[in-house]
């Protein structure tokens, strides 16, 4: 396997024993094997567009589908500025991206492209859906690889921020934070402004790895 993917399991598994440390509940860690490339064609025909680049290679190269899952006890309530951060998720399927598209169509259908707020939800293609209803994304107008996004539906405060320069730049920024949760609450004291991306090296980010109790070291390149 691959360095990059082998330090994204040993995250994985670091964030799940921290979980369970302080009492919550986690999912078994799913790592599906790498998607064949006549699976990925089929998927791109059905979206009527290729899928991005280093999306394209995880899925080829990695899994066609992994799933992350970790829930904090609702009586362990993280300090500030993680108060909000309750649970954690990492997840992508490619068996299901013509599913999630449907439903980002279904949004389209109650947005104004001409409101800026709802314009923002254009040109994206999302490949996560967030509990609450928003979605993470790719925003695919980029020529070179496409950069992921949040996309809020009601005015969330991270509505449109990227969140990583491209797929591999994401899972890499969200791994070394133990992948907290996808709603938009749960990711902002990790998100300078709307085109920061995610910081994983910022005081916010070493004091909640501190309080979590991540046992890998991050170092700054």
């Amino acid at each position: 396997m691959d360095a990059l993917y082998e330090s994204w399991v040993h995250r994985w598994q670091a964030a799940l024993d921290a979980c369970r440390r302080k009492g919550g509940e986690t999912s078994e860690l799913v790592i599906m094997p790498p998607a064949t490339s006549k699976a990925v064609a089929e998927v791109e025909v059905a979206l009527g567009q290729e899928l991005p680049a280093s999306f394209r290679r995880v899925l080829l190269e990695f899994s066609s589908e992994v799933s992350v899952y970790w829930f904090l006890p609702n009586e362990i309530k993280p300090p500030e500025p993680y108060r909000n951060i309750s649970s954690g998720d990492c997840s992508w399927s490619l068996s299901r991206m013509t599913e999630i598209a449907h439903w980002y169509q279904e949004w389209l259908k109650v947005f104004d492209v001409n409101d800026p707020y709802d314009r923002i939800w254009y040109g994206k293609l999302a490949f996560a859906e967030v509990g609450n209803g928003d979605n993470i994304a790719f925003d695919i107008k980029h020529a070179q690889d496409a950069p992921v996004l949040y996309l809020s539906h009601d005015g969330g405060e991270g509505h449109g921020y990227w969140l990583g320069d491209d797929f591999v730049d994401f899972v890499e920024r969200t791994s070394l934070l133990g992948h907290p949760g996808y709603e938009d609450w749960q990711m902002m004291p990790f998100l300078t402004d709307a085109t920061s991306g995610l910081d994983v090296y910022g005081e916010n980010a070493r004091e909640w790895r501190k309080w979590f109790g991540l046992d890998f070291e991050v170092n700054k390149p």
